[in-house]
């Protein structure tokens, strides 16, 4: 519950971080505008869209993929999204890098299955609850943030926060890899207590 709750931290706050300093980077490195910004946004939320259909047709049903694992997939897009971001030299480097962390959206599908999973029933509510505070802590926390370090990198790097996200999502990549090789064993191990109460009802 509580690599949940570092999660939902770590994937929602550098998104909120991002957004309150983006439309500044771009106006800044590309000249944007207002209509520039808002194609780029919905050409990045089609892309999105694309990603978590594809992910949950594909990934979870048809190869059946562990949730943790479809963590490590979107954390790994959302990483090499991140570095194109924050070196891109022209505007259409900045809209592959929509492409490329096109399964970024679905940590969040990630983590929630997770939580159905691992949390009993009557206490889903519980912890619907204690994400949805975690979530509005994050705010507090990565908008300012944020801003700060565009504000100290902006004659030198402005895209240095997209450095922090990597950062971040690097060690939510870590949380769900641990997640993943946890139930595995887990899985493993039940696998062999079955194995071993057959035998003995073979014996007996």
């Amino acid at each position: 519950m509580i690599v949940l709750m570092i999660l939902i931290e770590l994937i929602s706050g550098p998104v909120i971080g991002e957004n309150s300093v983006i439309y500044m980077y771009l106006r800044l490195k590309f000249g944007w505008n207002e209509v520039d910004y808002s194609i780029f946004n919905s050409v990045h939320f089609g892309i999105q869209m694309i990603g978590n259909s594809f992910s949950l047709t594909f990934f979870s049903k048809f190869l059946k993929l562990d949730d943790a694992l479809l963590g490590i997939i979107a954390m790994t897009s959302k990483i090499l999204g991140c570095l194109f971001y924050a070196f891109a030299p022209t505007g259409f480097y900045f809209y592959f890098g929509a492409v490329v962390e096109i399964f970024h959206s679905t940590n969040y599908i990630a983590v929630r299955a997770i939580m159905a999973k691992t949390v009993r029933s009557e206490d889903l509510g519980k912890s619907n609850s204690v994400f949805g505070i975690c979530e509005s802590i994050a705010p507090i926390i990565f908008g300012p943030l944020y801003a700060k370090v565009y504000s100290l990198t902006l004659t030198s790097f402005p895209g240095s926060f997209y450095l922090i996200t990597t950062v971040m999502y690097a060690v939510a990549f870590l949380l769900f890899l641990w997640l993943y090789l946890t139930g595995k064993k887990e899985a493993k191990s039940r696998g062999k207590t079955v194995e071993t109460m057959k035998s003995i009802e073979l014996e007996a």
